[in-house]
């Protein structure tokens, strides 16, 4: 029985409303594995990881359940995805004779689904039905060289699936499907069929560096730039008090009197935040402060016909663009704060309907310059909203209002309007769309939303000055760079990874140690990690000798300004980016054509071994009763390398190089390596 399912993707449609296409899926396949059909191999493909794991957990027990349970005419799809779960124990915990559909989870450390089955085999009585893999999509998060084998061994399960005499189910992402398609093709010509559930995808957030066995690289490159960061600081000359307007209601004279007295208290937070100190008190009284201007502002628009006779100095659109700017500053100061976190968001959404509602009162024919101001403010607003929730919707939302910025200026450029002010918006607003496009990419079309934003970085670049803007050119190089870099996770390419690394070196060029440590130390660390991923592609020795050694020379760079510099200052992880150049020691020795001679690979692995200890920072003993130094994943990973490192100085050097590597070794750890060792 074949099933070619195609055209079914997951989209941004939710689950609910996809009810009835994913049960008739659901039990297809369940079909499909009931018959016991030996070397059949099928793919499920869903980015709802929710729905994923429960419609795997239901064939498993409707599965491995059959010999004892009749069909009672529920189907256990009805429990998946609908929200409710009830008689799901009475189901689960009845007694099973044996299982007929074994689940494993993907080792990643070595992705080799093959192996596990065969050692599954080996180590249990019987045969089972099928095996599930789960696991594939938490791949993303790993090195290049990890996705690489994985893919490796799939190219090679064709001759090792003649020994199975049962079915395989292997369950997938969107991504890694083509990635599979595309890269294991061998694996591809398998299969017997698809089946592509619907569902919300899931976001996997990247954790810039935290903790991860391979080298990884700081996407955001670096929050005050990856992050909006161009959201303009209130601005405004203040207003001097006017006479009461002629032919005015006399009932307004008064009012005008007190608007001026509430303009000029606003407007002197507002030149208090804008020469630097916004902090959170201030905040919430210039807030205070400008809603009593709004309140004036109504009852003033509501008496009079028209704006015009409104006080001198007093712009609708001004004042709710400042009081965005202040709920936006706002949300900026507390958004990491537990305790806020609602009020976080919800100063966040007021930016939102600040901003909205000055544009509400804008005319862009003559107030153009506050009209972009404001779009561009809005734009910011949604991207930071997009990384809280909806983030596909909002982060739409924000890529909308960028582009009606970006036409308008283009509209007045063509005009001959354009002044030099609007041009540094334009290019400001260019770099907001990649970033916004970049943001969206790590949610839905990641192929599609990543070349849109190199695209826009491209556009952004055009217009600036290397020599005269060299900080700003630097700071869109290196974002570009970061939009390459992931463009190659997607889409395996050597292409990219050049092209990600031409754009750091551009950055480099004035992202010195001098001009701006920080942000050298952090392209730095991401020009390794993409030389790193480059050298997993180059077939020849002296390409790749070269790749790796860039990659050496950078992580040390990086390291060396990190030990200058302030832990908080930092956005990457320092301990990460020791595991990575250890790891990029440990290949450059392990690879007999890039380093033939004995004593080279002897050196590599204790440079090595060296950097990996201090990833895991096992010199401190843990105090008793306290967690031990392995328990968390960061110190298992740096763990697992130390021994990998410590087997290969034996295989140079014999008893006696690693007995001389094992005197670098913290003594509490000696028990738990000598167990993996002997």
């Amino acid at each position: 029985m074949l099933f070619f399912l195609h055209g079914m993707t997951a989209t941004n449609t939710t689950f609910s409303s996809s009810y009835a296409t994913n049960k008739q899926l659901y039990t297809q396949l369940k079909q499909a594995l009931r018959l016991g059909l030996g070397q059949q191999v099928f793919v499920a493909v869903c980015d709802h990881l929710s729905l994923l794991h429960q419609m795997a957990s239901s064939l498993e027990t409707e599965l491995g359940s059959e010999d004892l349970l009749s069909t009672d005419g529920a189907d256990t799809i009805d429990r998946v995805g609908a929200g409710d779960r009830s008689g799901e124990e009475e189901i689960t915990t009845r007694k099973q004779v044996s299982s007929k559909l074994v689940t494993l989870h993907l080792e990643l450390t070595d992705p080799n689904p093959i192996a596990q089955m065969c050692r599954w085999k080996s180590e249990n009585a019987g045969s089972p039905l099928a095996f599930q893999i789960l696991g594939v999509e938490k791949l993303t998060r790993q090195p290049a060289g990890i996705q690489w084998s994985f893919l490796n061994y799939l190219r090679e399960a064709e001759s090792k699936l003649i020994e199975f005499e049962l079915s395989v189910l292997l369950w997938v992402s969107s991504p890694w499907l083509c990635c599979i398609q595309q890269s294991a093709p061998e694996f591809w010509r398998l299969h017997r069929g698809i089946f592509k559930f619907v569902g919300d995808p899931s976001p996997v957030y990247d954790q810039a560096l935290s903790g991860q066995h391979s080298p990884g690289i700081h996407k955001s490159e670096s929050e005050r730039e990856r992050v909006i960061s161009s959201v303009e600081q209130p601005k405004g000359e203040r207003v001097a008090q006017t006479e009461p307007i002629d032919g005015s209601p006399s009932g307004l004279v008064y009012s005008q009197e007190y608007l001026q007295s509430c303009l000029k208290r606003a407007y002197i937070y507002r030149d208090r935040i804008s020469k630097g100190n916004g902090t959170v008190p201030l905040l919430n009284e210039a807030i205070e402060a400008y809603k009593e201007v709004v309140e004036q502002l109504d009852e003033w628009e509501m008496l009079l016909e028209s704006n015009s006779a409104l006080p001198k100095g007093l712009d609708a659109v001004n004042i709710y663009n400042d009081l965005g700017t202040f709920h936006w500053m706002l949300f900026q100061q507390t958004r990491k704060s537990l305790h806020q976190g609602g009020q976080a968001l919800a100063n966040l959404e007021m930016s939102i309907i600040c901003y909205q509602t000055g544009l509400m009162k804008v005319k862009p024919n003559s107030d153009g310059y506050i009209y972009v101001r404001v779009l561009k403010n809005l734009g910011a607003a949604y991207t930071d909203l997009g990384t809280i929730r909806d983030p596909v919707e909002n982060l739409q939302q924000s890529i909308t209002v960028y582009e009606e910025a970006i036409n308008y200026l283009k509209l007045v450029k063509d005009q001959g309007r354009l002044c030099d002010s609007q041009g540094l918006d334009y290019r400001a607003i260019q770099n907001n769309l990649g970033t916004a496009y970049w943001t969206r990419a790590q949610h839905i079309e990641p192929v599609v939303n990543l070349k849109a934003a190199i695209a826009a970085y491209g556009e952004a670049l055009r217009g600036y000055s290397e020599n005269k803007e060299p900080q700003h050119y630097a700071m869109i190089q290196a974002n570009l760079g970061t939009a390459y870099w992931n463009l190659a996770q997607h889409q395996p390419s050597k292409r990219w990874l050049q092209k990600a690394i031409y754009s750091y070196r551009k950055a480099l060029k004035y992202r010195t140690s001098k001009a701006d440590p920080v942000a050298c130390a952090t392209t730095e660390n991401n020009l390794g990690t993409a030389c790193w991923h480059l050298a997993m592609y180059q077939e020849e020795p002296e390409e790749r000798s070269k790749s790796l050694n860039e990659a050496i020379a950078a992580y040390e760079k990086t390291l060396t300004l990190a030990q200058q510099l302030s832990p908080t200052q930092l956005t990457f992880d320092t301990l990460a980016t020791h595991n990575n150049l250890g790891l990029a020691y440990y290949r450059l020795a392990t690879d007999q054509a890039l380093c033939p001679r004995c004593e080279q690979r002897v050196s590599h692995l204790e440079k090595a071994l060296h950097h990996h200890l201090m990833a895991g920072s096992y010199e401190a003993i843990p105090e008793e009763g306290s967690a031990t130094a392995l328990e968390s994943e960061r110190h298992r990973l740096a763990f697992n390398h130390l021994v990998r490192t410590l087997r290969a100085l034996y295989q140079e050097s014999g008893p006696l190089g690693q007995n001389q590597a094992l005197s670098k070794i913290p003594g509490h750890l000696l028990p738990e390596i000598w167990r993996y060792l002997s």
